[in-house]
């Protein structure tokens, strides 16, 4: 019994959350997703006009948002809620929609083989230059996803 009640908990946690989360647009030309919420922390990937993120969480006038597999921070004035389904629908008749791409960091080393994200504890072993790319041209380059943060 304790077991169902701990599930039913645990189920109620995980839908609150998921309600909780919001899907929201950049409403300036470029916004800097972040590693900290401040304005000097690193610059973990740039969004462009339109892009869409989901809000985790706000404080302090910043938002804990997701994107794709990035997680960061962003002002929160310059995101904007996403359109009603109504209008949505008219507008993605008529545009495409773009995909946000993704950055992610390459070892410059000739024994590199992976691509990693910011977090990865796998780009510790890299000994050379380590390189921001989009993950298209990392792939391009030959680099696969690292086996720690994917």
């Amino acid at each position: 019994m304790k077991k169902l009640k701990f599930l039913l908990v645990f189920f109620l946690l995980i839908c609150s959350f998921v309600l909780n989360a919001q899907s929201k647009t950049v409403n300036v030309k470029t916004l800097n997703v972040r590693s900290e919420p401040n304005t000097t922390s690193e610059i973990i990937l740039k969004l462009n006009y339109g892009d869409e993120v989901v809000v985790i969480s706000s404080s302090n006038g910043w938002d804990y948002v997701k994107i794709n597999n990035f997680r960061g921070y962003v002002l929160n004035k310059h995101l904007k809620d996403k359109q009603s389904s109504s209008t949505s629908n008219r507008t993605s008749t008529t545009s495409k929609s773009k995909e946000v791409e993704s950055y992610v960091l390459i070892c410059n080393s000739s024994s590199a083989y992976a691509y990693h994200t910011h977090y990865c504890k796998g780009l510790r072993r890299c000994k050379s230059e380590v390189s921001k790319v989009t993950v298209s041209n990392a792939q391009k380059m030959g680099y696969k996803p690292c086996g720690f943060c994917y």
